[in-house]
């Protein structure tokens, strides 16, 4: 119809027809290819049977589909340019071939597309650029797994041909290659009913982590839908798993009576509370326990402490439980310590073991503050992504350029020359910041110093035969409150880094990720330039876009002769 239509139809017009009759003919040329392609067609040329056959049958099978869809797709927008072009006089070539490259270039793409995807599944090549990433794991992960000294077996309980296994495997798959002592395999639950009987697990979609004769269960699931929301948590419940199995029995002894933040005093207070504090340790694997005068806190440390927090006190220690603190850390225990601006509670004689001193004055700032009232008071809401490059601020300095370490009210520390202690400032306030002496919320010149003050800092204690003792002190409390823990990343990956070197766990040092929806905070100079941008600067430019679209259609096309 095509070519008989071509023989009618003058000038242009007949240009078109003759383009999509060659495009036509392509097209029946693609579905010759298929028909050879096919048992039948191969047989007719003697390629029916045999290797060389299989090799021909794979090739026409793929450069058939490639030669239909760059025939037909150019057809089909052709067809759509050519219906607006009704008069023989209205037809425009140049349209025309821009509308069939249009198509030809779709249907190149998606042969490409074809084509990259079966080279990466014949050479199991994955890339995981969406959203839902579940196959790749944390750089935390992977260095837990290459620290590895004892042989660990995954066992993961999933029918076989299930979409979540599909998901999980490479996940697994690339653990396994990081060490020899980790062992991966699949089973169906059905097919070893004892180990499943002996660890728990009740059906498929779980994974088990063993190591000798002591393991834990975690479930997926093995309906993709209901596994969605836990495949994205896969790499942090993976790894609380692993810890939990391989390093076992670590306390953080948290002391109470003293006004401590989590204590009954402080609970009243909103937002003052510690369970997002208390909810990182769980997920980091870490068991928490009071220690107080009633657990012989005036005494000695337990010897099961793997850690003693320190929690905003605001009631003063006895002089014997501060020295029994000092002690401890000297002995190659680990302390985190967390004080409230302008006072030390009676933790003069640890931080002066230490070789630390909290001085006089919450921490301020003009401009580097949140806005939480739009008063001068907001000026001690203060942030800072001044991190030095220990160990403890890893993820964050990494992070440094978009996450920041908030503090709702701070003090600052000062080094005292301590022989055998080293020191190590990891947190500086932005500079010009200034210690408020008076209260007043303004920098008085004369007794307040602008200057770029430490705000916390790591204590190193070396010692012969046995560990060192380590200690983190943090000039203020509100860094692990409920108000802000879970809600700013600078204070999560600060915090959860900080605890995993106290604990020595430097190998697991790496983000830990919260799915929760927060609240956006800004500081005084953005809240000003997101007002000024949305009210003033996106318009003026939707404006002035339009305005050149308009002008340039209006203006008069030159060195074109009229058809």
């Amino acid at each position: 119809m095509r070519i008989l239509s071509r023989g009618r139809a003058p000038g242009a017009a007949g240009k078109v027809e003759l383009l999509v009759s060659i495009l036509y003919g392509t097209g029946l040329f693609a579905l010759g290819l298929y028909a050879l392609s096919t048992p039948a067609g191969l047989g007719l040329v003697g390629l029916g049977e045999g290797e060389l056959g299989d090799t021909v049958r794979a090739v026409l099978s793929a450069v058939w589909l490639a030669v239909l869809l760059c025939s037909l797709l150019p057809v089909v927008f052709i067809e759509l340019a050519y219906a607006g072009m009704p008069v023989a006089g209205s037809v425009e070539l140049r349209r025309i071939h821009m509308s069939a490259a249009s198509g030809a270039t779709v249907g190149l793409a998606a042969t490409y597309l074809f084509a990259a995807n079966y080279v990466a599944s014949t050479f199991e090549v994955r890339r995981d650029l969406s959203y839902f990433k579940v196959t790749e794991p944390s750089e935390s992960t992977l260095r837990m797994v290459r620290g590895l000294n004892e042989p660990v077996e995954v066992v993961l309980f999933f029918p076989e041909a299930n979409e979540v296994l599909e998901q999980v495997r490479p996940y697994f798959d690339t653990l396994a290659r990081q060490s020899r002592s980790l062992r991966v395999r699949v089973t169906d639950q059905v097919l070893e009913p004892a180990l499943a009987r002996e660890h728990r697990v009740r059906g498929n979609g779980n994974v088990l982590v063993l190591r000798g004769e002591q393991g834990e269960t975690f479930e997926v699931g093995s309906d993709f839908e209901n596994a969605r929301s836990r495949l994205r948590r896969l790499d942090g419940t993976f790894q609380r798993t692993f810890i939990s199995v391989t390093r076992p029995d670590r306390i953080v002894y948290l002391t109470v009576g003293h006004g401590e933040r989590g204590g009954e005093a402080r609970a009243a207070a909103e937002g003052e509370g510690i369970r997002d504090f208390e909810t990182v340790l769980r997920e980091l694997g870490m068991e928490r326990r009071s220690l107080g005068p009633g657990q012989g806190l005036g005494n000695e440390v337990p010897e099961d402490a793997t850690a003693v927090a320190v929690i905003g006190p605001t009631r003063e220690l006895l002089a014997e439980e501060a020295a029994s603190l000092a002690r401890y850390v000297e002995r190659g225990g680990r302390l985190f310590l967390l004080l409230e601006p302008d006072t030390e509670a009676g933790l003069g004689p640890v931080l002066g073991a230490l070789g630390l001193r909290l001085e006089r004055g919450r921490v301020e700032h003009e401009r580097h503050h949140m806005q939480r009232t739009f008063t001068n008071a907001d000026r001690s809401i203060i942030f800072s992504n001044g991190y030095s490059s220990h160990p403890t601020v890893t993820t964050v300095s990494r992070n440094a350029s978009n996450v920041a370490t908030i503090m709702l009210g701070a003090g600052h520390l000062s080094e005292i020359r301590e022989k055998g202690r080293r020191v190590s400032v990891t947190l500086r306030s932005m500079p010009e910041s200034w210690a408020d002496l008076d209260g007043d919320n303004e920098f008085d010149d004369g007794p307040e110093k602008k200057a770029t003050l430490s705000l916390a800092a790591a204590v190193t204690i070396p010692a012969e035969g046995r560990q060192e003792g380590r200690a983190f002190v943090i000039a203020d409390a509100d860094v692990v409150s409920d108000q802000v823990l879970l809600r700013a990343p600078g204070n999560l990956y600060l915090v959860a880094d900080v605890l995993r070197w106290l604990v020595g766990d430097e190998d697991a040092v790496g983000e830990l990720s919260s799915e929760e929806d927060v609240p956006i905070e800004h500081t005084r100079d953005e809240d000003v330039l997101w007002f000024y941008g949305t009210v003033v600067l996106v318009p003026a430019i939707v404006v002035a876009a339009g305005l050149v679209v308009s002008l340039g259609r209006r203006r008069p096309k030159r060195g074109r002769s009229s058809s």
